[in-house]
Protein backbone atom coordinates (compact mmCIF):
# COMPACT_ATOMS: atom_id res chain seq x y z
CA UNK A 1 0.00 0.00 0.00
CA UNK A 2 2.87 2.42 1.40
CA UNK A 3 1.17 5.62 0.31
CA UNK A 4 0.07 7.25 3.30
CA UNK A 5 3.38 8.30 4.95
CA UNK A 6 4.65 12.15 4.25
CA UNK A 7 7.81 11.81 2.88
CA UNK A 8 9.98 14.52 4.66
CA UNK A 9 9.65 13.14 8.18
CA UNK A 10 13.26 13.63 10.20
CA UNK A 11 14.69 11.44 12.60
CA UNK A 12 14.74 12.42 16.39
CA UNK A 13 18.33 12.68 17.35
CA UNK A 14 17.75 10.73 20.18
CA UNK A 15 17.78 6.90 21.54
CA UNK A 16 14.71 5.45 20.87
CA UNK A 17 12.40 3.31 23.15
CA UNK A 18 13.12 -0.14 23.73
CA UNK A 19 10.35 -3.08 24.19
CA UNK A 20 10.37 -6.84 24.45
CA UNK A 21 7.00 -7.57 22.51
CA UNK A 22 5.98 -11.64 22.53
CA UNK A 23 5.02 -13.12 18.68
CA UNK A 24 1.67 -13.81 18.45
CA UNK A 25 2.32 -17.49 17.05
CA UNK A 26 4.37 -19.29 15.11
CA UNK A 27 3.57 -22.57 12.65
CA UNK A 28 5.71 -25.21 10.46
CA UNK A 29 4.23 -25.57 6.46
CA UNK A 30 5.70 -27.39 3.38
CA UNK A 31 5.39 -25.24 0.74
CA UNK A 32 4.92 -27.54 -1.57
CA UNK A 33 2.21 -29.33 -0.11
CA UNK A 34 0.38 -25.95 0.14
CA UNK A 35 0.71 -25.77 -3.72
CA UNK A 36 0.02 -29.37 -4.13
CA UNK A 37 -3.64 -28.57 -1.92
CA UNK A 38 -3.98 -25.69 -3.95
CA UNK A 39 -3.76 -27.38 -7.28
CA UNK A 40 -6.85 -29.66 -6.34
CA UNK A 41 -8.91 -26.86 -5.92
CA UNK A 42 -11.06 -25.39 -8.60
CA UNK A 43 -9.73 -22.60 -10.40
CA UNK A 44 -10.98 -18.91 -9.71
CA UNK A 45 -12.35 -16.98 -12.93
CA UNK A 46 -10.62 -13.98 -13.45
CA UNK A 47 -12.58 -11.14 -11.94
CA UNK A 48 -12.57 -7.49 -12.72
CA UNK A 49 -10.10 -5.22 -11.14
CA UNK A 50 -11.54 -4.19 -7.98
CA UNK A 51 -10.44 -1.16 -5.87
CA UNK A 52 -8.17 -0.04 -3.94
CA UNK A 53 -10.00 -1.40 -0.61
CA UNK A 54 -10.23 -4.83 -1.92
CA UNK A 55 -7.44 -5.12 -4.56
CA UNK A 56 -5.07 -7.11 -2.57
CA UNK A 57 -7.51 -10.24 -2.32
CA UNK A 58 -5.98 -13.62 -3.31
CA UNK A 59 -5.81 -13.21 -7.33
CA UNK A 60 -6.55 -16.61 -9.60
CA UNK A 61 -4.02 -19.29 -9.29
CA UNK A 62 -4.13 -19.49 -13.38
CA UNK A 63 -1.17 -17.41 -14.33
CA UNK A 64 0.62 -17.61 -17.95
CA UNK A 65 4.64 -17.58 -18.00
CA UNK A 66 6.17 -16.04 -20.31
CA UNK A 67 9.26 -17.13 -22.80
CA UNK A 68 12.64 -16.33 -22.89
CA UNK A 69 14.23 -13.18 -24.40
CA UNK A 70 17.26 -12.72 -26.87
CA UNK A 71 20.55 -11.99 -25.45
CA UNK A 72 21.14 -8.36 -25.25
CA UNK A 73 24.70 -6.34 -24.45
CA UNK A 74 25.04 -3.66 -21.99
CA UNK A 75 28.42 -2.66 -23.15
CA UNK A 76 30.79 -5.80 -23.33
CA UNK A 77 31.37 -6.90 -19.99
CA UNK A 78 28.29 -8.82 -19.06
CA UNK A 79 25.21 -10.61 -21.67
CA UNK A 80 21.58 -10.66 -20.94
CA UNK A 81 18.85 -13.31 -20.88
CA UNK A 82 15.55 -13.36 -19.24
CA UNK A 83 12.29 -14.58 -18.82
CA UNK A 84 8.66 -13.75 -18.04
CA UNK A 85 7.32 -14.39 -14.35
CA UNK A 86 3.96 -13.98 -13.32
CA UNK A 87 1.07 -11.98 -15.48
CA UNK A 88 -1.68 -10.06 -14.27
CA UNK A 89 -4.98 -11.85 -13.29
CA UNK A 90 -6.92 -8.28 -12.84
CA UNK A 91 -7.11 -9.13 -9.04
CA UNK A 92 -4.21 -7.03 -7.42
CA UNK A 93 -2.73 -3.26 -8.71
CA UNK A 94 -0.10 -2.38 -8.19
CA UNK A 95 1.80 -5.70 -8.04
CA UNK A 96 4.49 -4.50 -5.91
CA UNK A 97 7.34 -6.34 -7.87
CA UNK A 98 9.29 -8.57 -5.61
CA UNK A 99 11.24 -11.53 -5.82
CA UNK A 100 15.01 -12.90 -5.17
CA UNK A 101 17.29 -15.63 -6.30
CA UNK A 102 18.88 -19.09 -4.79
CA UNK A 103 21.37 -21.82 -5.47
CA UNK A 104 18.69 -23.57 -8.01
CA UNK A 105 15.24 -21.63 -8.09
CA UNK A 106 13.68 -18.26 -8.46
CA UNK A 107 10.87 -17.17 -6.54
CA UNK A 108 8.72 -13.98 -7.57
CA UNK A 109 6.50 -12.70 -4.70
CA UNK A 110 3.71 -10.39 -5.79
CA UNK A 111 0.35 -9.07 -4.03
CA UNK A 112 -1.18 -11.38 -6.02
CA UNK A 113 0.67 -14.43 -6.27
CA UNK A 114 4.01 -16.71 -5.69
CA UNK A 115 5.63 -18.41 -8.50
CA UNK A 116 8.71 -20.63 -7.91
CA UNK A 117 10.99 -21.30 -11.24
CA UNK A 118 14.07 -23.12 -12.40
CA UNK A 119 16.94 -20.37 -12.75
CA UNK A 120 15.90 -21.30 -16.57
CA UNK A 121 12.31 -20.15 -16.31
CA UNK A 122 10.65 -23.44 -15.59
CA UNK A 123 7.93 -23.12 -13.15
CA UNK A 124 7.86 -25.34 -10.33
CA UNK A 125 4.78 -28.04 -10.52
CA UNK A 126 1.58 -26.71 -8.86
CA UNK A 127 2.77 -23.11 -8.68
CA UNK A 128 2.24 -20.53 -9.08
CA UNK A 129 -0.17 -20.44 -5.91
CA UNK A 130 -1.89 -17.35 -4.40
CA UNK A 131 -0.30 -14.98 -1.92
CA UNK A 132 -2.89 -15.97 0.57
CA UNK A 133 -2.19 -19.60 0.48
CA UNK A 134 1.53 -19.19 1.03
CA UNK A 135 0.49 -17.44 4.52
CA UNK A 136 -2.45 -19.79 5.21
CA UNK A 137 -0.80 -21.28 7.99
CA UNK A 138 -1.16 -18.55 9.83
CA UNK A 139 -4.96 -18.08 9.23
CA UNK A 140 -7.21 -16.47 7.12
CA UNK A 141 -7.20 -12.67 6.17
CA UNK A 142 -9.26 -10.32 4.26
CA UNK A 143 -6.01 -8.99 2.66
CA UNK A 144 -2.16 -9.49 2.63
CA UNK A 145 -0.52 -6.69 0.71
CA UNK A 146 3.32 -5.59 0.42
CA UNK A 147 4.80 -8.81 0.17
CA UNK A 148 8.69 -8.80 0.29
CA UNK A 149 11.21 -11.57 0.18
CA UNK A 150 14.87 -12.59 0.41
CA UNK A 151 17.60 -14.66 0.09
CA UNK A 152 20.48 -14.71 2.41
CA UNK A 153 23.67 -16.90 0.96
CA UNK A 154 25.17 -16.58 4.16
CA UNK A 155 23.18 -19.20 5.54
CA UNK A 156 21.05 -20.96 2.52
CA UNK A 157 17.70 -19.07 3.78
CA UNK A 158 14.70 -17.79 2.50
CA UNK A 159 12.97 -14.65 4.27
CA UNK A 160 9.48 -13.20 3.49
CA UNK A 161 7.71 -11.04 5.01
CA UNK A 162 3.50 -8.89 4.56
CA UNK A 163 1.39 -6.83 6.10
CA UNK A 164 -2.22 -7.92 7.07
CA UNK A 165 -5.90 -7.14 7.20
CA UNK A 166 -5.28 -3.09 6.31
CA UNK A 167 -7.06 -0.64 8.58
CA UNK A 168 -8.61 -3.54 10.78
CA UNK A 169 -8.09 -4.34 14.78
CA UNK A 170 -6.52 -7.52 13.46
CA UNK A 171 -4.02 -5.85 11.77
CA UNK A 172 -0.92 -7.93 11.90
CA UNK A 173 2.81 -8.59 10.11
CA UNK A 174 3.92 -11.73 9.03
CA UNK A 175 7.19 -12.96 8.77
CA UNK A 176 8.46 -16.49 7.55
CA UNK A 177 11.83 -18.26 7.38
CA UNK A 178 12.60 -21.05 5.17
CA UNK A 179 14.60 -24.44 7.06
CA UNK A 180 16.58 -25.04 4.03
CA UNK A 181 17.74 -23.31 0.58
CA UNK A 182 14.59 -25.34 -1.13
CA UNK A 183 12.17 -22.38 -1.39
CA UNK A 184 9.29 -25.50 -1.95
CA UNK A 185 10.18 -27.06 1.28
CA UNK A 186 9.33 -26.22 4.84
CA UNK A 187 9.00 -22.98 6.55
CA UNK A 188 8.61 -21.07 10.46
CA UNK A 189 6.26 -18.27 9.72
CA UNK A 190 4.94 -16.02 12.61
CA UNK A 191 2.15 -13.40 13.53
CA UNK A 192 2.96 -10.10 14.73
CA UNK A 193 -0.27 -8.21 16.21
CA UNK A 194 -0.46 -5.22 15.39
CA UNK A 195 -4.46 -4.09 15.27
CA UNK A 196 -4.77 -4.40 19.43
CA UNK A 197 -2.55 -1.77 20.16
CA UNK A 198 -4.97 0.44 17.81
CA UNK A 199 -3.19 0.80 14.81
CA UNK A 200 -2.38 -1.19 11.77
CA UNK A 201 0.73 -1.58 9.80
CA UNK A 202 1.34 -0.23 6.52
CA UNK A 203 4.47 -0.94 4.28
CA UNK A 204 6.37 -3.62 5.24
CA UNK A 205 9.80 -3.63 4.98
CA UNK A 206 12.32 -6.85 5.95
CA UNK A 207 16.39 -6.81 6.27
CA UNK A 208 18.66 -8.59 7.93
CA UNK A 209 22.82 -9.11 8.47
CA UNK A 210 24.95 -11.20 10.49
CA UNK A 211 22.75 -10.54 13.75
CA UNK A 212 19.54 -9.85 13.18
CA UNK A 213 16.64 -9.85 11.23
CA UNK A 214 14.14 -6.75 10.81
CA UNK A 215 11.13 -5.72 9.52
CA UNK A 216 10.03 -1.94 9.65
CA UNK A 217 6.06 -0.64 8.74
CA UNK A 218 4.69 2.52 9.28
CA UNK A 219 1.78 2.44 11.47
CA UNK A 220 -1.54 4.19 10.65
CA UNK A 221 -4.15 4.99 13.77
CA UNK A 222 -7.12 2.70 13.03
CA UNK A 223 -10.11 4.43 11.46
CA UNK A 224 -11.76 6.15 11.63
CA UNK A 225 -9.05 8.33 12.33
CA UNK A 226 -6.52 6.89 9.93
CA UNK A 227 -2.96 9.61 10.48
CA UNK A 228 -0.24 8.16 10.74
CA UNK A 229 1.48 7.79 14.38
CA UNK A 230 4.99 6.09 14.03
CA UNK A 231 7.31 3.59 12.50
CA UNK A 232 7.82 0.28 13.93
CA UNK A 233 11.23 -1.48 14.14
CA UNK A 234 11.15 -5.08 15.10
CA UNK A 235 14.23 -6.62 15.10
CA UNK A 236 14.81 -10.30 15.66
CA UNK A 237 17.78 -12.36 16.82
CA UNK A 238 18.72 -14.25 13.50
CA UNK A 239 20.63 -17.15 15.22
CA UNK A 240 17.52 -17.73 17.04
CA UNK A 241 15.10 -17.13 13.87
CA UNK A 242 16.79 -19.70 11.96
CA UNK A 243 16.90 -22.20 14.65
CA UNK A 244 13.15 -21.91 14.74
CA UNK A 245 12.48 -19.65 17.63
CA UNK A 246 10.63 -16.29 17.84
CA UNK A 247 9.45 -15.65 20.91
CA UNK A 248 9.90 -12.60 21.19
CA UNK A 249 10.99 -9.24 18.74
CA UNK A 250 12.51 -6.17 20.58
CA UNK A 251 10.44 -3.26 19.34
CA UNK A 252 10.92 0.49 18.96
CA UNK A 253 8.81 3.58 17.91
CA UNK A 254 10.34 6.24 15.92
CA UNK A 255 8.99 8.91 13.52
CA UNK A 256 10.21 8.42 9.92
CA UNK A 257 10.55 6.25 7.33
CA UNK A 258 13.19 3.88 8.17
CA UNK A 259 14.58 1.84 4.84
CA UNK A 260 16.68 -1.70 6.46
CA UNK A 261 19.73 -1.29 4.83
CA UNK A 262 20.68 -4.89 3.58
CA UNK A 263 24.06 -6.57 4.61
CA UNK A 264 24.30 -9.16 2.14
CA UNK A 265 28.57 -9.86 2.83
CA UNK A 266 28.20 -9.10 6.82
CA UNK A 267 30.85 -6.18 6.30
CA UNK A 268 29.27 -4.22 9.42
CA UNK A 269 28.14 -7.57 11.74
CA UNK A 270 28.10 -5.63 14.70
CA UNK A 271 25.42 -3.15 13.55
CA UNK A 272 22.69 -2.61 11.09
CA UNK A 273 21.68 0.60 9.25
CA UNK A 274 18.41 2.24 8.29
CA UNK A 275 18.61 5.21 5.57
CA UNK A 276 15.79 8.17 5.13
CA UNK A 277 16.00 10.82 2.12
CA UNK A 278 14.58 14.24 2.59
CA UNK A 279 15.44 17.11 -0.19
CA UNK A 280 15.12 21.30 0.04
CA UNK A 281 15.66 23.85 -2.55
CA UNK A 282 19.28 23.42 -0.51
CA UNK A 283 20.18 19.82 -1.26
CA UNK A 284 19.45 16.64 -0.33
CA UNK A 285 20.48 14.75 2.75
CA UNK A 286 20.39 10.91 3.89
CA UNK A 287 20.06 10.19 7.36
CA UNK A 288 21.20 6.91 9.10
CA UNK A 289 20.25 5.22 12.25
CA UNK A 290 21.89 2.08 13.47
CA UNK A 291 20.79 -0.58 15.42
CA UNK A 292 23.92 -2.59 17.38
CA UNK A 293 24.48 -3.80 21.07
CA UNK A 294 24.25 -6.73 22.29
CA UNK A 295 21.51 -8.94 20.55
CA UNK A 296 18.16 -8.98 22.71
CA UNK A 297 19.50 -5.66 24.67
CA UNK A 298 20.19 -4.10 21.44
CA UNK A 299 20.20 -0.13 20.66
CA UNK A 300 18.89 1.61 18.18
CA UNK A 301 19.72 5.65 17.46
CA UNK A 302 17.55 6.69 14.54
CA UNK A 303 19.35 10.04 14.00
CA UNK A 304 23.39 8.29 14.03
CA UNK A 305 24.46 10.15 11.10
CA UNK A 306 23.72 12.71 8.36
CA UNK A 307 25.10 12.63 4.66
CA UNK A 308 24.33 15.89 2.66
CA UNK A 309 23.98 15.49 -1.32
CA UNK A 310 24.14 18.98 -3.64
CA UNK A 311 21.20 18.01 -5.45
CA UNK A 312 17.74 18.34 -4.57
CA UNK A 313 14.89 16.84 -5.98
CA UNK A 314 10.96 17.16 -5.54
CA UNK A 315 9.77 14.08 -3.49
CA UNK A 316 6.31 13.95 -6.04
CA UNK A 317 5.06 14.84 -9.35
CA UNK A 318 3.33 18.19 -9.11
CA UNK A 319 0.08 17.83 -7.39
CA UNK A 320 1.14 14.47 -6.88
CA UNK A 321 -0.58 13.29 -10.29
CA UNK A 322 -0.36 10.47 -12.71
CA UNK A 323 3.15 12.15 -14.57
CA UNK A 324 5.08 8.71 -16.67
CA UNK A 325 3.96 8.90 -20.28
CA UNK A 326 3.41 6.53 -22.53
CA UNK A 327 1.99 5.97 -26.33
CA UNK A 328 -1.42 5.59 -27.66
CA UNK A 329 -3.67 7.24 -24.67
CA UNK A 330 -4.21 10.31 -23.27
CA UNK A 331 -3.64 8.40 -19.48
CA UNK A 332 -0.13 8.71 -17.92
CA UNK A 333 1.53 6.42 -15.13
CA UNK A 334 2.06 6.85 -11.50
CA UNK A 335 5.56 7.50 -11.32
CA UNK A 336 5.21 6.77 -6.83
CA UNK A 337 7.54 9.59 -4.75
CA UNK A 338 11.13 9.73 -3.87
CA UNK A 339 11.53 7.39 -0.65
CA UNK A 340 14.35 5.48 -1.11
CA UNK A 341 13.30 1.66 -2.48
CA UNK A 342 16.21 -0.13 -1.46
CA UNK A 343 19.65 -0.20 0.41
CA UNK A 344 22.70 -2.47 0.33
CA UNK A 345 25.75 -3.02 2.33
CA UNK A 346 28.54 -3.98 -0.30
CA UNK A 347 32.58 -4.15 0.34
CA UNK A 348 32.16 -1.14 3.58
CA UNK A 349 29.88 1.06 1.81
CA UNK A 350 26.16 1.96 1.54
CA UNK A 351 24.21 1.68 -1.91
CA UNK A 352 21.30 3.66 -2.05
CA UNK A 353 18.60 3.99 -5.27
CA UNK A 354 15.49 5.63 -5.45
CA UNK A 355 12.90 7.77 -7.87
CA UNK A 356 13.54 11.38 -7.52
CA UNK A 357 11.30 14.22 -9.37
CA UNK A 358 13.19 17.05 -11.55
CA UNK A 359 13.28 19.88 -11.43
CA UNK A 360 13.36 20.70 -7.72
CA UNK A 361 11.16 23.73 -8.51
CA UNK A 362 8.60 22.39 -11.03
CA UNK A 363 9.13 19.13 -11.87
CA UNK A 364 8.99 18.09 -15.52
CA UNK A 365 10.35 14.91 -15.35
CA UNK A 366 10.84 11.04 -13.12
CA UNK A 367 14.73 10.11 -12.80
CA UNK A 368 16.46 7.80 -11.31
CA UNK A 369 18.51 8.67 -8.34
CA UNK A 370 21.57 6.01 -6.82
CA UNK A 371 24.77 7.02 -4.34
CA UNK A 372 27.63 5.03 -3.04
CA UNK A 373 28.20 6.64 0.51
CA UNK A 374 30.69 5.82 3.80
CA UNK A 375 28.09 5.19 6.72
CA UNK A 376 31.00 5.20 9.44
CA UNK A 377 32.48 8.50 8.23
CA UNK A 378 29.43 10.14 7.02
CA UNK A 379 30.67 11.03 3.44
CA UNK A 380 29.40 10.68 0.33
CA UNK A 381 31.60 8.41 -2.72
CA UNK A 382 29.42 9.08 -5.47
CA UNK A 383 26.30 9.96 -7.16
CA UNK A 384 24.26 9.67 -9.99
CA UNK A 385 21.05 9.82 -12.16
CA UNK A 386 19.69 7.95 -14.68
CA UNK A 387 17.51 11.22 -16.31
CA UNK A 388 16.47 12.78 -19.60
CA UNK A 389 16.81 16.35 -18.55
CA UNK A 390 14.89 16.62 -22.49
CA UNK A 391 11.78 15.18 -20.77
CA UNK A 392 11.23 12.33 -23.30
CA UNK A 393 12.22 9.37 -21.14
CA UNK A 394 11.19 9.19 -17.83
CA UNK A 395 13.03 6.14 -15.25
CA UNK A 396 10.99 5.05 -12.01
CA UNK A 397 10.77 2.47 -9.56
CA UNK A 398 14.12 1.08 -8.94
CA UNK A 399 16.19 -1.36 -7.05
CA UNK A 400 20.27 -1.79 -6.64
CA UNK A 401 22.79 -4.22 -6.37
CA UNK A 402 26.58 -4.14 -6.02
CA UNK A 403 28.86 -7.92 -6.66
CA UNK A 404 31.97 -8.36 -4.79
CA UNK A 405 34.03 -6.52 -7.44
CA UNK A 406 31.91 -3.63 -7.34
CA UNK A 407 29.74 -3.71 -10.13
CA UNK A 408 26.63 -2.15 -9.86
CA UNK A 409 23.36 -3.23 -11.65
CA UNK A 410 20.20 -0.87 -11.62
CA UNK A 411 16.76 -2.07 -12.90
CA UNK A 412 13.63 0.17 -12.89
CA UNK A 413 11.05 1.00 -15.30
CA UNK A 414 11.12 2.93 -18.11
CA UNK A 415 8.06 5.55 -19.28
CA UNK A 416 8.27 7.31 -22.99
CA UNK A 417 5.70 8.63 -25.38
CA UNK A 418 7.50 6.20 -28.04
CA UNK A 419 7.11 3.04 -26.22
CA UNK A 420 4.88 1.58 -23.80
CA UNK A 421 6.03 0.96 -20.25
CA UNK A 422 9.54 -1.64 -20.48
CA UNK A 423 11.37 -3.38 -17.95
CA UNK A 424 14.97 -1.52 -18.24
CA UNK A 425 18.09 -1.61 -16.12
CA UNK A 426 21.37 0.21 -16.27
CA UNK A 427 24.98 -1.25 -15.04
CA UNK A 428 28.40 -0.42 -14.40
CA UNK A 429 32.14 -1.66 -13.61
CA UNK A 430 33.74 -0.73 -10.58
CA UNK A 431 36.42 1.14 -12.73
CA UNK A 432 34.15 3.01 -14.33
CA UNK A 433 34.53 6.97 -14.00
CA UNK A 434 32.49 8.22 -10.83
CA UNK A 435 28.68 8.62 -11.24
CA UNK A 436 27.91 7.53 -14.09
CA UNK A 437 26.54 3.81 -15.73
CA UNK A 438 26.40 2.75 -18.76
CA UNK A 439 23.51 2.82 -21.30
CA UNK A 440 20.36 1.96 -20.51
CA UNK A 441 19.13 -1.49 -21.41
CA UNK A 442 15.31 -2.72 -22.04
CA UNK A 443 15.19 -6.55 -21.32
CA UNK A 444 10.95 -6.37 -21.91
CA UNK A 445 9.61 -4.40 -24.09
CA UNK A 446 5.90 -3.01 -23.23
CA UNK A 447 3.46 -4.48 -25.61
CA UNK A 448 0.26 -2.00 -25.09
CA UNK A 449 -0.68 1.06 -23.20
CA UNK A 450 -1.12 0.90 -19.93
CA UNK A 451 -4.74 1.89 -18.43
CA UNK A 452 -6.16 0.94 -15.05
CA UNK A 453 -7.47 3.85 -13.18
CA UNK A 454 -9.66 3.30 -10.05
CA UNK A 455 -7.19 1.16 -7.90
CA UNK A 456 -6.23 4.20 -6.29
CA UNK A 457 -8.87 6.89 -6.04
CA UNK A 458 -8.25 7.33 -9.89
CA UNK A 459 -4.78 7.11 -10.09
CA UNK A 460 -3.49 4.72 -12.69
CA UNK A 461 -0.80 2.90 -10.63
CA UNK A 462 2.26 1.44 -11.03
CA UNK A 463 5.28 -0.37 -8.83
CA UNK A 464 4.85 0.29 -5.86
CA UNK A 465 9.20 -1.18 -5.92
CA UNK A 466 11.34 -3.50 -7.76
CA UNK A 467 14.01 -5.90 -6.71
CA UNK A 468 17.67 -6.66 -8.26
CA UNK A 469 20.20 -8.93 -6.62
CA UNK A 470 23.40 -10.90 -6.84
CA UNK A 471 23.60 -14.02 -7.78
CA UNK A 472 24.15 -16.05 -4.52
CA UNK A 473 26.38 -18.62 -6.48
CA UNK A 474 29.46 -16.65 -7.12
CA UNK A 475 28.83 -13.61 -6.27
CA UNK A 476 29.05 -12.22 -9.48
CA UNK A 477 25.79 -12.11 -12.19
CA UNK A 478 23.24 -9.50 -11.41
CA UNK A 479 19.22 -10.74 -11.22
CA UNK A 480 16.29 -8.33 -11.34
CA UNK A 481 12.85 -8.71 -11.75
CA UNK A 482 10.78 -5.64 -12.97
CA UNK A 483 7.45 -4.72 -14.29
CA UNK A 484 6.59 -4.07 -17.68
CA UNK A 485 3.15 -3.25 -19.65
CA UNK A 486 1.57 -6.73 -20.92
CA UNK A 487 -0.77 -7.25 -23.89
CA UNK A 488 -4.27 -6.97 -22.28
CA UNK A 489 -6.72 -9.64 -22.79
CA UNK A 490 -9.85 -8.16 -24.71
CA UNK A 491 -12.41 -7.43 -21.55
CA UNK A 492 -9.55 -5.29 -19.83
CA UNK A 493 -7.52 -1.90 -21.37
CA UNK A 494 -4.52 -2.34 -18.93
CA UNK A 495 -2.38 -5.49 -17.74
CA UNK A 496 0.97 -5.65 -15.81
CA UNK A 497 3.58 -7.77 -16.33
CA UNK A 498 6.65 -8.87 -14.65
CA UNK A 499 10.28 -10.20 -16.29
CA UNK A 500 13.48 -11.76 -14.54
CA UNK A 501 16.62 -10.58 -16.61
CA UNK A 502 19.93 -12.52 -15.34
CA UNK A 503 22.95 -10.22 -16.28
CA UNK A 504 26.16 -11.96 -16.64
CA UNK A 505 29.05 -10.20 -15.87
CA UNK A 506 32.41 -11.25 -16.94
CA UNK A 507 35.34 -12.08 -14.45
CA UNK A 508 39.00 -10.15 -14.72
Amino acid sequence: MGRCLPVLLIFPLILAAQQRRPVERTVSVNLDALARAASRRPQSKVMPRPSRATARHAAPASTAVGGRSATVSPGGSAAVTGFGALLDQYGANPPDTGGAVGPNEVVTMLNSQVLVQSRGGQPLANFPIDLAQFWSGLGGFAQIFDPRILYDPSAGRWLASAGANPGASSSALLLAVSRTSDPAGDWSMSLIDVGSGGFWADYPLLGFNQNWVVITANLLVLPPNGSYAETALYAFDRAALYAGSTAYATFFDEQGALIPVLDVDNSHPEELFFAQATSDGAGGQIRLGVLQGAVGSETFSPGAMEIALAESWADTSPGGEDFAPQPGTYFKVDAGDSRLQNCVMRNGSLWCAHTVFLPYANPTRASVQWFQADPVQGTLLQLGRIDDPQALEFYAYPSIAVNRLNDVALGYTRFTTSAYPAAAFSFRLAGDAAGVMRTSQVVKAGEASYVAPGSDEGSNRWGDFSCTMVDPLGDLAFWTVQEYAALPTDHYPGRWGTWWANIVVTAR
